[in-house]
């Protein structure tokens, strides 16, 4: 909340019979319900701010629409080197049992057919992969730097994913976010 008790940060809107009530009647709990809502509201509409600074280069939904062509065949030949660190060894609770072992099995599937397609983009044009880590990188920082925890991190950069790429299907953008977790641009110090 502001400092200024004037500023829209710190008003409430309320309904009228509300506003009388809770002028008149409000209970110590019920003040820190409310602060706390506005508190996520607040959240909520900074991240939304920082969206049309932080976009996604357009070339990630080439990517992305490549996950929608795979087929066994072309996952099938995904061998991954098991010196990398596990994603249980970059999550932590917040993140979830549900998620990790999702995040797991994706990476097991998808992790060298997205980084062939970034490689391929590479060719194209020099730094363009490094471009888009570099995007990603920084999105998670600002998402760690707005103090939200791991599951609400894979929350936020699910729908980030699909806002700038088009992608409509979640489960194309949790790939995507996975591929990201794995190396190490997400969850990692790598």
């Amino acid at each position: 909340m502001a400092d200024d008790i004037d500023s829209e940060p710190n008003f409430m809107a309320l309904c009228k019979n509300c506003h009388k009530i809770y002028d008149t009647q409000k209970t110590a709990e019920e003040y820190r319900q409310l602060v706390a809502i506005k508190k996520n509201i607040n959240k909520a509409k900074e991240l939304s701010a920082t969206w049309d600074t932080q976009t996604l280069h357009r070339d990630i939904s080439i990517v992305a629409s490549k996950i929608g062509e795979m087929d066994e065949k072309s996952i099938s030949n995904t061998k991954l080197s098991y010196d990398a660190l596990k994603v249980s060894d970059k999550t932590d609770a917040t993140f979830g049992i549900i998620n990790e072992m999702k995040v797991s099995q994706y990476v097991l599937n998808f992790f060298v057919p997205i980084r062939e397609s970034l490689k391929s983009l590479e060719l194209q044009e020099k730094a363009k992969s490094a471009f888009i880590y570099s995007q990603v990188k920084s999105y998670y920082t600002l998402l760690l730097m707005k103090n939200y925890d791991q599951k609400e991190i894979f929350e936020k950069l699910c729908k980030w994913f699909m806002t700038n790429t088009g992608i409509t299907e979640r489960d194309k953008a949790e790939v995507l976010v996975s591929y990201f977790i794995q190396n190490c641009e997400v969850f990692s110090e790598c």
